[in-house]
């Protein structure tokens, strides 16, 4: 059976580094909770912020983020919520995205909107 784990420090500065160069510079990218990230993108709706998760699973699995890491062991599950469009209340757009991020594990999907939920 697969046992998924958190990335290794290096991977995950690899990654970080993949996603800070494709955000703008107001975009924040910031670890949040355990094993978690949260990239907020201000001035972007819904249909953008979802292209940007799917500009980042593409950067992310396009290849391996250390050179001795399986291609395929990456597992990305990402949730997207939008303001104002799903709320306009920062704590309860924060548990959208961690709802449909909830939902993306649940469904064994990399990306899934909180619209869709």
């Amino acid at each position: 059976a697969f046992v998924q784990r958190p990335l290794p420090p290096r991977a995950v500065r690899g990654a970080a580094q993949k996603v800070i160069a494709i955000a703008r510079q107001l975009d924040l990218v910031s670890h949040y909770e355990e094993n978690d990230y949260a990239i907020l993108l201000p001035a972007t709706n819904r249909k953008q912020a979802g292209e940007f998760a799917q500009t980042v699973a593409k950067v992310l699995l396009s290849q391996p983020l250390t050179p001795d890491m399986d291609p395929k062991a990456l597992v990305l599950r990402m949730g997207v919520a939008s303001f104002p469009e799903d709320t306009s209340h920062p704590g309860i757009l924060l548990a959208a995205a961690a709802e449909a991020k909830d939902t993306a594990v649940k469904d064994n999907k990399p990306i899934v909107l909180f619209a869709e939920t």
